[in-house]
């Protein structure tokens, strides 16, 4: 494949020329995205290499606590990309969720004066295949074609229009004439697992016929994709595509700024914590020196499952009262939440103690051995969590992570969170 874009359609990168980087010196940005996306995604830019990435790898949870038909939906789409993708070994990258904001230029009929909008929306899925080009997908959950088709074709339209603003903000002046011819080459498709082909008539789309299976997919993927094909998606183009789409998405990308919406303030996230929110790891155990960001993070995670799974019982547990105080404050409107000290969770699983005044060290051990053994016998659920996070780990004494072990109810058929935080001295990483 040809590794240079065609001469009459060239693009510049999609940032400023260099950066400042000790190793390598003089970096473009370009250069720094593709070797973020290829920390997550090995291979690929080799066009020599058939296979399918999915960003991000595992589909968001979703709320119990909310009409979530349309996002069952898109989870159920998202599904039969992955299957397909990798059942036929397609080359692309497929990228769900992916937020766009381009700033628009259009001029007055019969005038010079160009006014200017912003164009804001989300792409439900994008797909930058190697050698069919950009697709888009817009999900709906409806069972008939009529209101949602067209706002489908519509979130398509937009799509399409935040592409081309992108290209045009890229190219060099001599290519904007031939944007808009390009453009047409990059299809949108209406989604609609729930509504037949029947009730659709002769609306183009993917319908219930179309998407019951990977291999119906692929029959429909055969039909309306590979036959138009896009042979002049070049790799200059590709690498484009999946840095404007996909790179942004990455959990390795440089730095990301988010909304710590405890404080209402901007934290910037290091590459390791953000590496430890978005892989989203459900049983990871942490280390990092004071006031790297481990209680942060684990504050941020126990909040969103919380909120998205209101029906399962977390645990958050400390070694320090103050800390358990001040944890317990900031999770006291979920019921599900539970903030306890290690010392009061001994306690509470012996019975008939209150306080380990008087105890030696080699006591203190034998009581968490003890609390270990009583603990498989307690019938009730009251020690019994889907998720536990413990911060302060390097304070426990004991065969304490046999304890946070017995305490959370793990599970083959659901993600279930254990987040265990250690002091150290060295930066925040993960241990296993």
């Amino acid at each position: 494949m040809d590794d240079q874009p065609p001469p009459e359609f060239r693009i510049h990168q999609t940032a400023q020329e260099n950066l400042s980087h000790d190793n390598p010196p003089q970096r473009s940005f370009d250069e720094e995205m593709k070797e973020d996306v290829t920390k997550d995604c090995p291979g690929w830019n080799n066009p020599d290499v058939k296979k399918t990435y999915v960003i991000p790898p595992t589909f968001p949870d979703i709320p119990v606590n909310r009409d979530n038909k349309g996002e069952r939906t898109e989870k159920y789409f998202y599904d039969i990309l992955t299957e397909f993708g990798e059942k036929t070994k397609q080359p692309m990258i497929v990228v769900h969720s992916c937020e766009f904001k381009e700033l628009v230029q259009c001029f007055e009929k019969g005038t010079n004066f160009a006014k200017s909008y912003w164009l804001k929306g989300e792409h439900d899925f994008v797909i930058i295949h190697r050698t069919c080009g950009v697709i888009f997908f817009q999900v709906k959950a409806a069972l008939k074609t009529a209101g949602a088709y067209t706002k489908a074709v519509q979130q398509i339209n937009k799509d399409q229009d935040s592409l081309t603003a992108t290209m045009k903000r890229l190219s060099l002046k001599e290519d904007q004439g031939k944007i808009e011819e390009e453009m047409t080459k990059y299809p949108g498709f209406a989604v609609m697992p729930n509504c037949s082909r029947q009730l659709a008539g002769n609306r183009t789309g993917c319908f219930k016929e179309d998407c019951k299976t990977a291999d119906a997919f692929d029959k429909w993927w055969k039909a309306n994709i590979v036959r138009r094909g896009n042979p002049e998606f070049s790799q200059k183009m590709y690498e484009l595509m999946v840095i404007r789409f996909a790179a942004p998405l990455m959990t390795s990308c440089l730095q990301s700024v988010v909304l710590d919406n405890t404080y209402k303030r901007l934290i910037k996230l290091t590459k390791d914590q953000l590496s430890i929110m978005t892989r989203d790891c459900p049983k990871q155990y942490i280390m990092g020196p004071a006031g790297s960001g481990k209680t942060w993070l684990l504050m941020e995670k126990a909040n969103q499952l919380a909120r998205i799974k209101s029906n399962e019982r977390i645990l958050i547990m400390c070694f320090n009262r103050p800390l358990s105080k001040y944890l317990a404050k900031e999770f006291h409107r979920f019921p599900n939440v539970s903030v306890k000290t290690f010392v009061s969770l001994l306690l509470g699983i012996k019975g008939g103690m209150t306080s380990l005044n008087g105890l030696s060290e080699d006591e203190k051990k034998k009581l968490v051995f003890d609390c270990v053994k009583k603990l498989p016998q307690v019938t009730n659920s009251k020690y019994k969590y889907e998720h536990v996070f413990v911060d302060e780990g390097q304070d426990m004494f004991g065969i304490w992570i046999d304890l946070v072990d017995l305490l959370h109810m793990d599970s083959d058929d659901d993600r279930r969170y254990k987040w265990v935080f250690f002091d150290n001295n060295q930066n925040v990483q993960i241990m296993g």
